[in-house]
């Protein structure tokens, strides 16, 4: 007769079956990783960060070329300005005319309030007699 507890495996032999199949495929993944780094070998490339001065033409266009660019940022400045002075000036026109206008307002209310005070005074004075 056969004992059930007999008849169940070692659990030693399961573990070195999956360490088997472990280092297999760990094996097999450095081999491909070994024939990629093999296959993808790049040639090594050097790079010379060597200062070149410039031609002396070459210099005199720069030079040239910032200059003219120097005088057309000057000019678009100068325009620029030229054009808030001008609106500055239009608003300060402005506000003096609506400030001689309001001025002038003031001067003839003034002007006319004495004799209004005056003849308030005369139509309540017979009202209060």
């Amino acid at each position: 007769m056969i004992i059930l507890a007999d008849a169940t495996p070692d659990p030693i032999h399961f573990y070195q079956f999956w360490l088997i199949i472990g280092l297999i495929a760990s094996i097999g993944a450095n081999i491909v990783i070994i024939i990629a780094f093999l296959i993808n070998r790049k040639e090594k490339r050097e790079v010379s960060l060597a200062f070149e001065p410039a031609s002396e033409a070459e210099f005199q266009k720069h030079v040239q070329h910032n200059t003219d660019r120097h005088s057309q940022l000057f000019r678009g400045i100068e325009a620029a300005e030229k054009k808030a002075a001008r609106e500055l000036n239009e608003r300060a026109l402005r506000l003096e005319e609506r400030m001689e206008e309001n001025q002038n307002r003031i001067n003839e209310t003034l002007r006319v309030m004495p004799t209004e005070i005056v003849n308030m005074l005369k139509s309540t004075k017979g009202l209060l007699e």
